[in-house]
């Protein structure tokens, strides 16, 4: 699952704030390309990888201090 996971990452779009949450159309695409087909329990899995990752990303964002955005 973790290699999966990465795979689909490794391919994720993102914009000026910051990657685009993986879902099952990409997890559809990839799997195609792939030749494979991820059994329900998997999907639901990479899913809660994706999840988890938004979670400790979202508390980093927390804890970390502003920027200081005065002209220089």
């Amino acid at each position: 699952m973790w290699t999966w996971y990465g795979d689909l990452a490794a391919a994720r779009g993102g914009s000026g704030f910051g990657p685009n949450p993986i879902g099952y159309r990409d997890i559809a695409d990839w799997a195609r390309l792939n030749g494979l087909k991820p059994a329900h329990f998997e999907i639901e899995c990479l899913l809660a990888i994706e999840a988890a990752y938004f979670e400790v990303r979202a508390q980093l964002q927390k804890e970390k201090p502003p920027r200081d955005r005065s002209p220089r």
